[in-house]
């Protein structure tokens, strides 16, 4: 008989005892009856069974391997234990958060990508898919936030939030950049202008140390003001470039600026993608239709949307 089929306490209990493994969950002690898993193999999937409360995303330490929680539990069963499936960790991703590396054993799924008898077969996937605990240090990741592995760096590029417990990072591979990379150890964007944004310190932040990224400083805003630059007219069906420049106390500085426009009907102009852009430069398209109408072009500081210009632009004839 399976250890799987039996649902009275009692036995529950003593088989518990007599040849439950000790593990931790989220790293707490608990005793948990493990088996291999009936399902298809290309995974290190295993089932569980526990006493302690069991839920998706729960972080599993068994023979000091890491596994993450799959399915969905609802409840106890039968008003006594917990039974779920577990799938092991294959590789470990480090981050830069705020100023601190924070280290997360994760599952790595690709298209090219097997694991099969804990060798690592045909890494060639130019897309992956990261599965992690959702927890509230791992919900602070972002799009393009990045990570190494195999010498290749790795941006996110998608999150996906629909599954309580687990966090899905959808991410592609973009090109390592030895300035600002550390590719020895692993770290992503670790030097940014020249600094290290961890001062040395790469010893990551575990699992459980419990220490959420110091919340940033936000700088002092209220004397950055931004000029738009550019024609306040534009013939219809014609386009025209413009450019917001940023200053801090009259001195101009480098800061991520957008842009929006502001009209009665979107159709009047819009901005327009072009290759050919500076930063802070936009390229706003007119309608071809010739009636009067004007609209407004706005720019405001990315970090805050209260640092802004504006600009009043008519569309004109010839």
């Amino acid at each position: 008989m399976s250890y799987f089929d039996i649902s009275i306490d009692n036995d529950i209990t003593y088989l518990l005892n007599e040849i439950g493994h000790n593990v931790k969950i989220n790293n707490i002690p608990a005793k948990a009856i493990i088996n291999n898993s009936s399902m298809e193999r290309t995974f290190d999937d295993k089932r569980i069974i526990t006493h302690e409360e069991l839920y998706r995303g729960d972080y599993v330490n068994y023979n000091d391997l890491f596994f993450i929680v799959l399915n969905e539990v609802n409840d106890k069963r039968y008003n006594s234990y917990y039974k779920g499936l577990i799938r092991k960790c294959n590789f470990d991703i480090k981050f830069i958060m705020g100023d601190k590396l924070y280290l997360f054993p994760s599952i790595i799924e690709g298209e090219k990508f097997l694991i099969q008898e804990n060798n690592v077969m045909n890494i060639s996937a130019d897309t992956i898919s990261v599965t992690l605990p959702s927890t509230k240090i791992t919900k602070k990741l972002k799009k393009q936030d990045s990570f190494i592995k195999w010498e290749q760096k790795w941006e996110v590029e998608g999150i996906n939030h629909t599954e309580d417990g687990l966090i899905r990072l959808n991410c592609k591979a973009i090109i390592l950049d030895k300035t600002i990379d550390d590719i020895e150890n692993e770290i992503a964007n670790r030097y940014k202008d020249g600094k290290d944004r961890l001062n040395g310190k790469i010893e990551p932040i575990l699992p459980f140390d419990d220490v959420e990224p110091e919340p940033t400083e936000p700088e002092n805003l209220v004397n950055y003001s931004i000029q738009l630059d550019g024609y306040d007219s534009i013939v219809y069906g014609q386009f025209e470039y413009y450019t917001a420049n940023v200053y801090k106390d009259n001195i101009k500085v480098d800061k991520d600026v957008r842009f929006e426009i502001i009209a009665d009907n979107p159709s009047w102009a819009w901005i327009v993608e072009d290759d050919r852009l500076e930063p802070n430069q936009c390229r706003v398209q007119a309608t071809k239709e010739k009636e009067k109408r004007t609209f407004i072009l706005k720019a405001y500081l990315v970090e805050d949307e209260t640092v802004f210009d504006e600009m009043e632009i008519r569309l004109v004839a010839w």
